[in-house]
């Protein structure tokens, strides 16, 4: 007997509900997408403008004193005020529930020093400004006012640049990988960034104490972008901090090594890098700086331009004529002691002219340089730093034990997750100090950095094909988890959860909900 080989048709038909029969491609395969810069009306850019101006009248006040509303701040002999009245001058701007405001009450100034990043500021419940309009404060006791650095950022020598610059790599030796020694990657994180391990009961003398916003600005340029948040990870190493309990139950701690934490950090470095890159393109609202120089024409009607941008400034500097003129004047107090905006001219006797500018300011509203002994800090230096720090800080976030019953002050551990969003913040608020950038754009890099930190972890969770869960608490305070569930065997689909619903992956990602199969 000849058996029957023929194909017979298929009995059923299946109706796919929304994926393909291959596999989708990795979200890394994509390019990343260009965010939409921020946009700003004019009292939104008057607010904006008054913070920096505001923080820069701060440099030279130590952290230590930021919390004492009677704190005093002298410009020359004739000009001094205290943080109380820069507090009060601050609060005649129309703060709205939508932006941060640097007036929350914790401390007189403190989240002008916290605003930087992503928070409870960012809603009406945590705003100066009540449902009613009417602003309020809250004392604090300078003694219990929280540091402001991170213990994270001071622990080891600032290195501007490796042998490869500013980037993240060691000339003529190629990355290391998950399959690297230890030893192997210490060696390479050094060379690469000057990050190393500290040294117990050993004190650096070579690190610089930060005690002001200027040191802090100028310590944050001067390193090299990626060696503090290799510094954090090699601390947490050192100290046996657990891993994320998710990690451990499914993997038992074999997969997620030491060095394949390095890797993931690499090529997070890597991939924020490049979306900076894409994301360099394109329009966007005028430096603090150059809007500070065009004020000051403004103000002394020396500004001929005309169109939508210049209505825009003239509007908002309008406002901060009406509601901050005190904070103007001292700004311009400020210029006229440090010389911005001056020059030194030869007179016809073979002497100097001291204080020569082409234009007679009526107010000089320039943004007054960093500045320490000779060194004079470029602000553009912290182009992408803001979404590498919202990179580094999510994965070591979501990858280390960062809930309160591993870390409380109860069992002798200080809060990690407010360790590590400290040093984003930090980070961010020194791009701010320098005069660089505004605050709305170190909150949308920061959540873009947390975004593709959150890609990350999706794409090395699906690597692995086994279950597991990743819980973290986001610079917006909500609760992410990732969970990692078995699809079919050696394959798992990973959802993302926000404060316990399902949420779109960001960056356009894969749908959170189950796909639904139809079999007819």
């Amino acid at each position: 007997m000849i058996a029957d080989t023929r194909i017979r048709p298929a009995a059923f038909t299946v109706i796919y509900g929304g994926k393909t029969v291959t596999e989708p491609a990795a979200p890394a395969s994509s390019p990343p997408p260009v965010t939409r810069r921020p946009m700003m009306d004019a009292d939104a850019l008057a607010c904006e403008m008054a913070r920096i101006y505001a923080l820069t009248l701060l440099r030279d006040i130590p952290f230590a004193d930021l919390s004492d509303p009677q704190r005093g701040v002298r410009i020359d002999g004739a000009t001094e005020f205290t943080l109380h009245e820069l507090q009060t001058e601050l609060r005649q701007l129309p703060w709205q529930p939508r932006h941060s405001s640097p007036l929350s009450g914790d401390s007189p100034l403190s989240d002008l020093l916290s605003l930087s990043v992503p928070g409870d500021a960012d809603h009406c419940a945590a705003s100066p400004i009540r449902c009613d309009g009417q602003p309020h404060l809250l004392p604090t006791s300078p003694a219990t006012a929280e540091p402001v650095l991170s213990a994270f950022f001071d622990a080891a020598r600032p290195r501007a640049a490796g042998p490869g610059g500013r980037a993240l790599g060691v000339p003529g030796v190629g990355d290391p990988g998950p399959a690297q020694s230890m030893s192997h990657w210490l060696r390479w994180i050094e060379a690469a960034c000057g990050a190393s391990l500290p040294m117990p009961g050993r004190s650096d003398p070579a690190i610089p104490d930060m005690r002001t916003p200027r040191d802090l600005a100028i310590q944050m340029h001067r390193r090299h972008p990626s060696q503090a948040y290799f510094n954090a990870a090699l601390q947490l190493f050192t100290q046996e901090k657990p891993m994320d309990p998710g990690l451990m139950q499914a993997l038992g701690g074999a997969r997620w090594t030491g060095s394949r934490i390095f890797t993931l950090m690499l090529n997070a470095a890597r991939r924020a890098e490049e979306v900076c890159r894409r994301n360099s393109r394109g329009p966007r609202v005028a430096r603090p700086g150059v809007v500070a120089a065009r004020w000051a024409l403004m103000q002394s009607g020396e500004d001929m331009r005309a169109g939508p941008e210049a209505m825009l400034e003239q509007a908002a500097l309008d406002r901060l004529n009406a509601c901050t003129p005190r904070l103007l004047h001292w700004i311009a107090r400020l210029n006229g002691v440090e010389g911005t905006g001056s020059f030194a001219m030869p007179d016809d006797a073979g002497g100097v002219i001291e204080g020569w500018t082409p234009l007679a300011l009526r107010q000089n509203l320039i943004l007054p340089p960093v500045e320490k002994g000779s060194n004079r800090l470029c602000p553009a230096l912290g182009v992408g730093r803001a979404v590498l720090a919202g990179t580094q800080v999510t994965l070591l976030k979501a990858l280390f034990a960062t809930s309160p019953d591993h870390n409380s002050a109860a069992n002798g551990h200080p809060d990690l997750a407010r360790e590590l969003d400290k040093l984003a913040r930090n980070v961010a608020l020194a791009r701010s100090i320098a005069g660089g950038f505004y605050d709305v754009e170190n909150r949308q890099s920061l959540r873009l950095g947390q975004s593709l930190a959150l890609t990350m972890l999706r794409e090395a969770l699906e690597g692995d094909g086994l279950p597991a869960t990743l819980d973290l608490r986001d610079f917006d305070g909500r609760q992410i988890s990732l969970r990692a569930r078995r699809e079919r065997p050696g394959s798992v689909r990973v959802s993302l959860r926000v404060d316990g619903a399902y949420a779109p992956w960001p960056e356009g990602g894969d749908s959170p909900a189950p796909y639904l199969t139809a079999v007819v």
